[in-house]
């Protein structure tokens, strides 16, 4: 597992991921607790959010239908022992989620798909940190980590598609200001 400092060391040491347009890397179905299914793509919906996701049945709504990482920060984390797909995250996406790239209630087209960013914060949690590390814990976690949304975010599904690996996410339209 990696030090704090290694892993910011990491961070401003490779590309920053884009912003406004990036690329779905990774798809996860979570069926059951610690299981984890990676398919090619996925439907989603305002209702269900990803279709056969165990975090509509359970007490999840709708402010955390989706859950998004940037790639670069879970392969950061990851470890030959706990892959990247254990941050258990629904999509990871190459482009910037920092809270100066994108803002709540910014929209987003991803797939055929299209999704609202939500205001419920997505923070590393006691399992973050038994697969990945107190030190992980902590960059993502610490200020620079939370505007940075090193975690990532949460979607709302607006309206219904496909999510494929590969596909784009793009911003379609920037949150309104108040």
């Amino acid at each position: 597992m990696k030090t704090q400092e290694e892993l910011e060391s990491s961070w401003v040491n490779t590309p920053q991921p884009s912003k406004n347009v990036g690329e779905v890397t990774l798809l996860c179905l979570r069926p059951s607790e610690g299981e984890r299914v990676l398919p090619a793509s996925v439907e989603v919906t305002p209702e269900d959010g990803f279709v056969g996701d165990r975090w509509t049945e359970t007490k999840h709504g709708l402010d955390d239908q989706i859950a998004v990482m940037m790639d670069k920060a879970a392969n950061l984390v990851a470890t030959e022992k706990c892959p990247v797909e254990m941050v258990g995250d629904n999509l990871l996406v190459t482009m910037d989620l920092s809270e100066d790239a994108i803002s709540v209630g910014t929209e987003v087209r991803v797939g055929t798909a299209t999704a609202v960013v939500t205001p419920k914060p997505h923070h590393g949690c006691a399992k973050f940190s038994a697969r990945f590390g107190s030190d992980a814990l902590k960059w993502i976690n610490g200020k620079t980590g939370r505007s940075r949304r090193l975690r990532g975010l949460y979607l709302r599904i607006l309206s219904p598609g496909t999510i494929t690996l590969g596909d784009k996410i793009e911003v379609t339209q920037a949150a309104h200001s108040a």
